[in-house]
């Protein structure tokens, strides 16, 4: 989460509390007394400073780390939403699915599908890499040097009454 610069540091405080406990219960009050303030005044400056309600915050954080563990676990799915601090897994389904746009599952097939698409078509050479395989020869302008030299090689078999190297 992106906060502006000069919030307050007891804002600070709170995002860093939520950090480190985003997999427990969170209350409002529970994070209002570690960071010293009244729960109606660090309410009030977490939607001037960071722009969302503090329990917005509390749940990107959480679909944030769900979505680590869909893509890298197999987890049950109310593991998962135990793992990142949702209390069921209803809560978790509605919540993951309001800020990402699909359900949990279905972003956890999508990025399987997405990591095996990866593993069989793994990426290409970067240009300057040597590999001039991957590119189709009899296209001209790849490679102008080596289109020089095809050229003179079909001319020399054309003077010679050869093609391509045949008689």
């Amino acid at each position: 989460m992106n906060v502006q610069t000069g919030v307050s540091s007891f804002v600070r405080q709170a995002l860093s509390y939520i950090d480190e406990h985003y997999s427990e219960a969170i209350t409002v009050d529970e994070l209002a007394k570690s960071c010293c303030v009244s729960k109606s005044h660090l309410q009030r400056a977490f939607r001037m400073g960071a722009g969302k309600t503090l329990v917005k915050v509390i749940q990107e954080k959480r679909t944030e780390k769900a979505k680590i563990l869909l893509r890298s676990s197999n987890l049950a799915m109310i593991d998962v939403a135990v793992e990142t601090g949702f209390n069921n897994r209803q809560h978790f389904t509605e919540t993951f699915t309001k800020i990402v746009g699909i359900s949990p599952s279905a972003y956890r097939k999508s990025k399987r599908n997405m990591l095996g698409a990866a593993a069989a078509f793994p990426s290409l050479p970067k240009e300057n890499e040597g590999n001039r395989s991957l590119h189709y020869k009899g296209c001209p302008g790849f490679y102008p040097e080596e289109d020089a030299q095809e050229a003179a090689k079909e001319h020399t078999h054309a003077a010679a009454g050869t093609t391509d190297g045949i008689r």
